[in-house]
C-alpha cells in the first residue's frame, strides 16, 4: 500500500499521507524534521501567489531533476477574449541551447487547465514555451547530476559484511530483520574504573581559602549575624 500519494483533483493538487505518526520525528531533536517536511508539503500543493485567473501561467515542478526523471507541467491559458481556453490539446516547445523538441499538454476537467509530463535525458537548462492568448507563456527546469549525498546510493553490502566479520558480528538481510532482537542478547559485563587525583595541589591556596572562611564566620558571630 502506498504511503504518500499525489494527484490532481478539482482545481488543484492533492497530497495524501497515509500515516499519522510524523509527530514522532520530534523525538530528541524537536521540530526541524517535522516542520521541514510539512512546510515543503504544503508549499508543494499550494498554488503560487503569481497565479490568477486574469492571465495565463505555466508551472514546471520540480524545478531541478536528474537525468531520466520526469517533471510535471501545469498550464492555465485564456483565449483572445480573456476566457478559459477550450481546446482538445496544446502543443509546446522544449528548448535547450540549439536543441528543440515538442511537448503536448492535455486538457483537464476544469476549463483552461492543461497538464503534461516531460523527461529530460541530458543535463542542461530547458525552457518550455506554449503559445496562448497571442503571447508566449514560458517555464523552465534544470537537469543536473545528483548531489554528493546521492553519488553512491547503494548500501555497500560487501563493505558492511567485511566490517561485521572484523567485529565478530553478522550481516542481516532485509527479510531477516526480525532476528535482530535475538542477535542483541548477551551477557551483562560491569567494569569498574578508579581514577584518583589530588583536589588540592597548592597548599597555600587551601590555607588562604580556609582562613577567609574562618574570618567570615568569626565576623558574623561577633556582629550577631549568625
Amino acid at each position: 500500500m502506498p504511503l504518500i500519494v499525489e494527484q490532481y483533483a478539482g482545481a488543484g493538487r492533492v497530497l495524501f499521507i497515509g500515516t499519522d505518526s510524523t509527530y514522532r520525528w520530534r523525538a530528541y531533536i524537536g521540530d526541524p524534521l517535522f516542520s521541514r517536511f510539512w512546510g515543503q508539503s504544503i508549499r508543494h500543493v499550494a498554488r503560487s501567489r503569481q497565479r490568477s485567473g486574469r492571465s495565463g501561467w505555466l508551472e514546471v515542478y520540480p524545478a531541478r531533476v536528474e537525468a531520466g526523471e520526469s517533471v510535471s507541467l501545469e498550464l492555465y491559458a485564456l483565449d483572445g477574449v480573456g476566457k478559459p481556453l477550450a481546446a482538445g490539446e496544446l502543443t509546446g516547445r522544449v528548448v535547450s541551447g540549439e536543441k528543440a523538441g515538442s511537448i503536448s499538454l492535455k486538457p483537464t476537467a476544469e476549463a483552461g487547465y492543461f497538464r503534461g509530463t516531460w523527461t529530460g535525458s541530458e543535463e542542461g537548462e530547458y525552457v518550455f514555451q506554449v503559445e496562448a492568448e497571442g503571447k508566449m507563456i514560458t517555464g523552465s527546469v534544470r537537469v543536473s547530476q545528483a548531489g554528493r549525498e546521492l553519488l553512491r546510493p547503494d548500501v555497500g553490502r560487501d563493505t558492511l559484511g567485511s566490517l561485521a566479520e572484523l567485529s565478530r558480528g553478522g550481516l542481516l538481510e532485509l527479510p531477516e530483520i526480525g532476528k535482530l532482537s535475538q542477535c542483541l542478547q548477551g551477557e551483562v559485563r560491569t567494569t569498574q574504573r578508579i581514577h584518583e587525583d589530588e583536589i588540592w595541589d597548592n597548599w597555600f591556596t587551601l590555607i588562604l581559602l580556609v582562613s577567609l572562611y574562618c574570618t567570615d564566620v568569626l565576623v558574623r558571630r561577633i556582629s550577631g549575624l549568625t
